[in-house]
């Protein structure tokens, strides 16, 4: 049976690209095998491109070049493949964000994954907010009221942005009375880079949580914390639990017939200590 060979560029993971592209070389020539191409890269192991494809290990420049090589990638998609790995590896969110802006240039080159409204749509708070909005407000084309209802308010010009980006994604359409509303109760998170995108998104609700104790009175919001000590059992249990609330607070704003007010619910479990280990003759292990 014939295998189709891959398109890189509706890829967002580039070890499922490497999995598939061999997947269809190996189609066609039987002797591409793991041990094969660890042998053509240079690599100590034999089981090295295995332990790519699982993630045990990354992928330095030296073998992205030698791999690009075997696999005799043409320039403009060689291109679009260092620019993957760099974003898939990265370790912080200004540096995928910079690699992401290199894969969204792949677009003129054919990319079909990559979308520049979805990354603006998740790096920026106040479109998600407008698109909540859309519920129960009506839209007649004021921007500049659309801009001054939003809390801290906007600019004229990033309501027309957002109202377009929404439009451009499909988010929202016009009813029966001509006003734009959100053609989903509830929004799912797209596939391709949604790590990145999320992790956009929380930055900047994060922030806005923040502005949020200068800027409301304790009557308009709800800002607590508590600190608890878990073990990585426990955790798991608090972390099924805080996403039962996030379903119940979806479920409540859903079955709202009343509802008025865009909030931002922010919900964070995080460590603020290393794992302490304690060990068997009594001592601890930091």
């Amino acid at each position: 049976m014939s295998i189709k060979k891959p398109d890189i560029y509706t890829y967002t993971d580039f070890r499922c690209y490497l999995k598939d592209l061999h997947a269809f070389q190996k189609n066609g020539d039987k002797k591409f095998s793991h041990r094969f191409i660890a042998s053509k890269v240079r690599a100590s192991s034999t089981g090295w491109f295995s332990d790519v494809l699982s993630g045990r290990i990354n992928l330095t420049a030296t073998y992205i070049t030698r791999l690009l090589s075997v696999f005799k990638l043409p320039d403009e998609e060689a291109e679009y493949f260092r620019a993957l790995v760099d974003c898939n590896q990265s370790s912080s969110l200004e540096e995928k964000n910079r690699y992401l802006e290199l894969l969204l240039e792949g677009k003129k080159h054919g990319a079909k994954v990559v979308s520049k409204e979805q990354f603006a749509y998740y790096s920026t708070w106040y479109i998600p907010v407008i698109r909540e909005l859309l519920f129960f407000y009506d839209f007649n084309g004021d921007y500049k009221k659309l801009a001054q209802t939003v809390r801290p308010a906007i600019r004229v010009a990033e309501a027309r942005n957002a109202i377009e980006i929404l439009k451009e994604l499909q988010f929202v359409a016009s009813d029966s009375r001509g006003f734009l509303k959100p053609k989903d109760a509830i929004l799912r998170k797209e596939t391709s880079f949604k790590s990145i995108h999320w992790a956009n998104f929380q930055k900047s609700a994060v922030n806005l949580a923040a502005e949020a104790i200068d800027l409301f009175s304790k009557e308009e919001r709800d800002i607590s914390s508590v600190l608890v000590s878990l073990s990585p059992e426990t955790l798991e249990i608090a972390r099924e639990e805080v996403i039962h609330l996030r379903k119940k607070l979806l479920k409540l704003s859903e079955a709202d017939k009343k509802r008025n007010t865009v909030y931002q619910c922010n919900i964070q479990l995080f460590p603020t200590s290393r794992r302490y280990q304690k060990s068997e003759k009594g001592g601890s292990n930091a």
